[in-house]
């Protein structure tokens, strides 16, 4: 696809962060989105594929600036999407790096399962938990 000047236009460069921001329309998620051709491109793979090449099939691009506005293909990495989960910075990816829960037992093969939702939770917890319920329980119906 031929670069569109109105493209180029519409971007531009942050001299302390080097990102080059777009500054069109963007998603509710902050990434630029750029429309050529009736068709809706998101920018920052636009100018990648511009300027470097294709992005390979089944890799998303990563900002390694962090800054989701960034079109700067020095700044995007192609990569798995699990791995781009992994080095963000959502709910998920910080949860993934805790290493105990918040009452401070270690999240260790033998203190940790999965729930129905697909979270991590501790055991120990979740056997005090249980304790303190059947005890309430025990005292109301008694």
């Amino acid at each position: 696809m031929k670069p569109a000047k109105p493209f180029w236009s519409l971007v531009q460069e942050d001299a302390d962060s080097g990102c080059w921001i777009w500054k069109g329309t963007v998603s509710r998620y902050g990434y630029g989105l750029h429309y050529q051709d009736r068709k809706t491109f998101r920018a920052h793979r636009f100018a990648y594929e511009q300027m470097v090449a294709p992005v390979p099939e089944g890799l998303v691009l990563d900002h390694l600036c962090k800054t989701t506005a960034c079109v700067n293909p020095g700044h995007l990495d192609p990569v798995p999407n699990g791995l781009n989960v992994k080095r963000g910075d959502s709910p998920s990816s910080v949860n993934r790096e805790k290493t105990h829960c918040l009452n401070g037992h270690e999240f260790d093969p033998e203190n940790t399962y999965i729930t129905t939702r697909g979270e991590r939770s501790c055991r120990t917890c979740h056997r005090e938990y249980q304790r303190e319920w059947q005890r309430l329980r025990r005292l109301k119906v008694g």
